[in-house]
């Protein structure tokens, strides 16, 4: 509950920054126009989803602790496919440590959940450019983060894509259910 509570601060900075600006200018674009008012909070959140991705994974990090700070990374890269498994098992078995499970496998997945969920709500489109979508997003991220002090890593790739997927499942899921598209 810890972690959620810090990330949850950690982005709020750009959020109250970003979002007013983007729903000015939204609402500029379609103030003459009939508005669908569901596509436009499914915009809004996909936005959001857009600036925590990129808060989190290439700005700087800002914190709230009496007063606002920018936390520094390290630079460091993987170029191993799924060696965040055995990071996360050592880290657990070796040292007790399930901080790094939480954090680096299921934090790199469910970062993703949205996107593969809510770009299928907004433009219809099919899966395989979902998870397309959300392949290219997180090799973008991990391209910046090669120029950045920041951990470059060939799994967030692979757990990201694998959020999109489930995001886009979880889409599927929906409109068998409610037999919507």
């Amino acid at each position: 509950m810890k972690y959620i509570c810090e990330f949850i601060k950690s982005i709020m900075c750009y959020e109250m920054c970003i979002l007013p600006i983007y729903i000015i200018i939204r609402y500029l674009c379609v103030k003459d126009k009939k508005v669908n008012f569901k596509k436009e909070f499914l915009l809004l959140l996909l936005v959001g989803t857009f600036i925590m991705l990129i808060s989190q994974t290439i700005l700087c990090e800002f914190y709230i602790d009496n007063g606002l700070k920018i936390k520094y990374g390290i630079h460091n890269n993987n170029f191993i496919p799924f060696k965040i498994f055995y990071g996360s098992y050592i880290s657990y078995i070796k040292y007790g440590n399930y901080n790094y499970f939480i954090i680096s496998l299921l934090g790199n997945i469910v970062l993703f959940i949205p996107l593969g969920l809510l770009i299928p709500f907004i433009y219809k489109t099919k899966g395989k450019f979902v998870i397309l979508i959300g392949f290219c997003f997180s090799l973008f991220i991990e391209l910046f983060q090669l120029m950045l002090p920041r951990w470059t890593d060939i799994d967030d790739i692979i757990l990201n894509t694998f959020g999109t997927l489930i995001g886009y499942l979880l889409y599927k899921l929906y409109v068998k259910i409610y037999n919507r598209e």
